[in-house]
C-alpha cells in the first residue's frame, strides 16, 4: 500500500495544490446544491404562504446566485482539472522524449557500423561460408 502512495505522490508533482484546489471546489460545488435545495424547500413551504414580496425577492436572489455559484465552481473545477491533464501529458512527453534523445545517443555510440574502407573488395561486413 505504501508503494502506491510514494508512486502516485511522485506523479502528482506539480499538480497538487491543483488537486486540493479541485477537492475543495468539488465540496463547495456540493455545498451549493444542498443550499439549493434546502432554500426551495423553505421557498416552498414558508417564504410563499407567510412571506412578504421582499422575502421572496431576496429567496429568488438567492436561488439564482445558488445556481451561479454551482456553475461557476464547476466551470473553474474542469479548468482546473484540464490545466493538470495538460501538465501531466506534457511532462509525460517531455520525460519520454528525453529519454529517447539520451538513448539515441548512447545508441549511436555503442552500435557505430564497422569501418569500410573504398578499397577494400568487401560488399557486406558479413563472413561469407562458402
Amino acid at each position: 500500500m505504501l508503494k502506491y502512495i510514494r508512486w502516485i505522490w511522485r506523479n502528482t508533482t506539480g499538480i497538487r495544490l491543483n488537486i486540493a484546489a479541485q477537492i475543495l471546489l468539488g465540496l463547495l460545488n456540493v455545498a451549493s446544491a444542498l443550499a439549493m435545495v434546502w432554500l426551495s424547500k423553505m421557498f416552498i413551504d414558508e417564504t410563499i404562504r407567510t412571506g412578504t414580496d421582499s422575502d421572496i425577492w431576496t429567496m429568488v436572489a438567492l436561488l439564482v446566485g445558488t445556481v451561479v455559484a454551482g456553475i461557476v465552481l464547476r466551470q473553474i473545477c474542469y479548468y482546473l482539472g484540464v490545466k493538470a491533464k495538460v501538465r501531466q501529458s506534457n511532462g509525460i512527453r517531455l520525460r519520454i522524449y528525453d529519454r529517447l534523445m539520451h538513448l539515441g545517443s548512447l545508441t549511436a555510440s555503442r552500435c557505430t557500423p564497422p569501418r569500410w574502407s573504398p578499397g577494400s573488395n568487401r560488399t557486406s561486413t558479413r563472413r561469407r561460408t562458402a
